[in-house]
């Protein structure tokens, strides 16, 4: 997962960094951007382990900003969580909020689509990790290695 913040929040600016990404040939799979604030905004997208260096290069390439405004993290995974029933049962993101939270599991980032919510997720270490109620829902939550 990548970060770069306080770049300038103008028509184009996420066209120039997706363009020059893929031109590395860089697979993009989950973006997330801020509300802009102060003329700035802030872009999150998530990038195989494998292609960060690349595209934390692409992002020098775009922008010319310091490392300071550049995270990269690479203890992450992608939960997924998709179905028709995200709309008509009520609880079901509570569920799953809870299955992480037993499971000492903190929610980085968001990102929602219709029917789908997808979270970028690491363990944080607060406590130890338990079993309980929602152990079913976090057993079919599939997890995806970024």
């Amino acid at each position: 997962r990548i970060s770069v913040t306080n770049i300038d929040n103008t028509p184009g600016i996420a066209f120039k960094l997706f363009s020059k990404l893929a031109q590395k040939g860089i697979n993009v799979d989950i973006i997330l951007q801020s509300v802009g604030r102060d003329g700035t905004k802030d872009i999150t997208f998530t990038v195989a382990k494998d292609n960060a260096v690349d595209a934390i290069a692409a992002v020098h390439e775009t922008f010319d900003i310091d490392d300071k405004n550049i995270t990269c993290a690479t203890n992450v995974a992608k939960i997924s969580v998709v179905g028709a029933g995200m709309e008509s049962h009520p609880g079901t993101a509570s569920k799953m909020f809870e299955a992480l939270y037993e499971h000492d599991i903190n929610i980085d980032n968001d990102f929602n689509k219709r029917n789908q919510n997808l979270r970028s997720y690491r363990r944080t270490g607060r406590r130890q990790s338990r079993c309980g109620s929602s152990q079913g829902i976090l057993s079919r939550i599939k997890l995806n290695s970024l």
